[in-house]
């Protein structure tokens, strides 16, 4: 693992360099193997860069129609809530992109219930990757957010999704003031096979928990589940809070 900290004077400096780094790595991806396979973060911290990409020169420049695009975790709510990460996306980046459609896979949020909805979800990700062993797949490109509890996608601290080993996707709940707390999220053994891992991380209530994290001293167990994000490639942590 390759750890990257890019730290920027404001919030528009920083989902304008964090727009250039997703072309970057989006078109490295498809000029090496024709295509990109990417993961989405909702809640409010990647919404300003959603809608940068939509707008020139990104929307010409990526070659939207080869990227496939999944999510790193979800709301157990209709795609229509207010609350749905699906939603944020869509009306922010996706409706505006040439994506095709076939290459959208939401979680199923119509399922009877959480669990099922993330034992979907694990068999899309095993077809779509025509994959029938164990070993997860690997993500070209990952969006991260970091709560200021530690939490990210959602995997909350102290959650026994944060130790999950055998399944990619799993039910998962946070805290209860929370609107929407019931989740679906990917799993540590899918988000640490990523080749590239964005953590965008905005907001001085987070300041805080990002320089524990990032603290040079990092002995005994990790306390937050940001902290156990280990990708087999590039770990990126852009940020404008100064650390």
């Amino acid at each position: 693992m390759s750890v990257r900290i890019r730290v920027y004077k404001d919030a528009e400096a920083l989902w304008r360099g964090a727009a250039r780094l997703f072309a970057e790595i989006s078109l490295q991806c498809i000029r090496e193997q024709g295509s990109c396979s990417l993961a989405l973060s909702g809640g409010k911290t990647p919404r300003w860069l959603y809608g940068l990409l939509a707008r020139l020169p990104y929307l010409r420049s990526i070659p939207w129609e080869r990227v496939r695009v999944f999510w790193g975790d979800e709301r157990f709510v209709p795609h229509s809530h207010e609350a749905s990460n699906f939603r944020m996306a869509w009306e922010t980046l996706l409706s505006k992109v040439p994506v095709l459609e076939s290459n959208l896979f939401p979680v199923p949020t119509d399922a009877a219930g959480a669990e099922a909805a993330a034992r979907a979800y694990e068999a899309t990700l095993r077809s779509v990757f025509a994959l029938r062993d164990p070993v997860p797949p690997s993500l070209d490109l990952l969006l991260l957010g970091l709560g200021a509890d530690g939490h990210t996608a959602s995997l909350f601290p102290g959650g026994p999704e944060c130790d999950e080993r055998m399944w990619w996707c799993v039910a998962s709940r946070a805290p209860e003031e929370t609107p929407a707390s019931q989740r679906v999220t990917l799993t540590l053994p899918v988000i640490n096979r990523a080749r590239n891992v964005l953590f965008l991380v905005s907001g001085r209530e987070k300041e805080a928990v990002l320089r524990k994290i990032l603290s040079p001293d990092r002995s005994g167990a990790p306390q937050y589940p940001a902290q156990r994000v280990a990708p087999a490639g590039e770990l990126w942590w852009l940020t404008d809070i100064p650390v």
